[in-house]
């Protein structure tokens, strides 16, 4: 597995088995399902 790809496999698990809200988001809670929904199509995951 190249670097890239663990990276994302990491980054994947991380979302999904993170408890809290993200507090990445700040004030836009619409953040967080949107850079999930970005992350999964480029994945090959479908909406």
């Amino acid at each position: 597995m190249d670097r890239l790809t663990e990276a994302h496999g990491w980054g994947l698990m991380v979302a999904f088995h993170e408890p809290e809200p993200d507090s990445r988001a700040g004030a836009n809670p619409a953040l967080p399902e949107a850079e999930m929904a970005a992350v999964l199509t480029r994945a090959g995951v479908p909406a």
